[in-house]
């Protein structure tokens, strides 16, 4: 039996290896890469899943209206939002880096993101019912001169927000130097726990 566990993570690490690394150009956009955290999945496998990291999805893109919009500072975020903003922002003040401002139209947009993956069955930056988070951000008039998203699903918020920190790619969401804003949704409900996400936007000067 060990050494077909053995047999299996090897087989998936090799097909990871085969379809990670790909770059695409995204509507004239820098574009997004996948990345994966190797040890982090690893580890997650042998603790059977208990937090899992999707591919990161960074878009860097200028909408054509600079117009600075104002944004709103709300303080209604459930208790696992508000330990997760606590932590991306220690994660930051750390480094030197500004506390990052929370957004509750992100929040919300967040939120309905994580409710549609549950539902839908899916764990991925572009939904089939809401399209991609910049997508999301559009449709409710959001104008950002750069934005990212992070999705992780585990079952509780430190499990997740240190996968997140382990992952280079979702590392770097959360330190970018540019972020002005941030928006959590946390639902219960997902198969290992709660699902996460976090959307990031530089606000227009």
């Amino acid at each position: 039996m060990k050494k077909v566990t053995i047999a299996i993570i090897v087989l998936m690490v090799l097909v990871f290896t085969v379809t990670v690394g790909n770059v695409m150009a995204h509507d004239g956009s820098v574009g997004y890469s996948s990345n994966w955290n190797w040890w982090g999945f690893l580890n997650n496998l042998v603790s059977q899943y208990s937090a899992k990291q999707p591919a990161n999805f960074v878009e860097e893109t200028y909408s054509e209206d600079k117009t600075h919009v104002s944004v709103t500072s709300g303080q209604e975020l459930n208790i696992d939002e508000q330990q997760m903003v606590d932590l991306v922002n220690a994660e930051r003040v750390e480094r030197g880096l500004n506390p990052l401002k929370v957004d509750m139209r992100l929040v919300k947009l967040a939120r309905t993101k994580a409710r549609d993956m549950i539902v839908n069955n899916y764990f991925d930056h572009q939904s089939p019912t809401l399209g991609s988070p910049f997508d999301q951000m559009r449709a409710v008039g959001i104008d950002y001169a750069h934005a990212g998203e992070n999705l992780a699903e585990s079952s509780t918020v430190e499990r997740a927000h240190a996968g997140l920190m382990n992952s280079p790619g979702h590392r770097a969401n959360i330190l970018h130097d540019r972020y002005t804003h941030i928006g959590i949704g946390v639902v219960d409900g997902a198969p290992y726990g709660k699902m996460f996400v976090q959307h990031f936007i530089q606000v227009w000067e």
